[in-house]
């Protein structure tokens, strides 16, 4: 859960911890894969896995220079996909 605690604006952690609580772990886990198919083209022109980790680092919420994606969009992909 710490990696979305520094990602998501405080108004959607309520979303988020809301999920966690009624859907358990799964949600989180549904959570990081939507997240990840949503980058994954920059992701897929990385070379490495430092590349990755940056690119990953580049959307925390305290980030001055953080990439935007749709937390709202996101958070409801990840309670319909089925695992």
């Amino acid at each position: 859960m710490g990696l979305f605690g520094t990602m998501l604006p405080v108004e959607h952690m309520t979303h988020l911890m809301d999920n966690f609580i009624h859907y358990g772990w799964n949600f989180f886990y549904k959570l990081l894969i939507v997240f990840y198919k949503e980058i994954e083209p920059r992701i897929l022109k990385l070379e490495d896995a430092f590349d990755v980790v940056e690119l990953v680092k580049s959307y925390a919420y305290l980030n001055p220079n953080k990439e935007e994606l749709d937390w709202s969009s996101l958070i409801n992909k990840a309670k319909i996909i089925r695992l």
